[in-house]
């Protein structure tokens, strides 16, 4: 893909919605992600983006993955925290 061209990425919820984003190569994705969240209505920060199994961080671009046109990337609900409780008597 060259760097000013544009490509249409998907972004998938756990739910399996699609959103269609038509964007260029050098866009960052912070700016793709905020776009998500506002349509949505969903704080894009409590969010986490996953493409080929890989987190994308907000200063990437699809440039910097070699991203085609109709990739997917699934977007998922940060978990916090997770500790386990242990089991015992206290």
């Amino acid at each position: 893909m060259a760097d000013g061209d544009a490509l249409q990425i998907k972004i998938r919820s756990s739910d399996g919605n699609e959103l269609t984003f038509k964007v260029r190569g050098r866009t960052p994705f912070q700016k793709i992600f905020d776009t998500y969240g506002k349509k949505t209505g969903q704080d894009a920060n409590l969010l986490r983006f996953v493409f080929d199994s890989q987190r994308l961080r907000i200063e990437q671009c699809p440039l910097d993955l070699d991203m085609e046109n109709g990739d997917v990337i699934d977007a998922m609900v940060e978990q916090l925290g997770g500790g386990g409780h242990s089991s015992g008597s206290a």
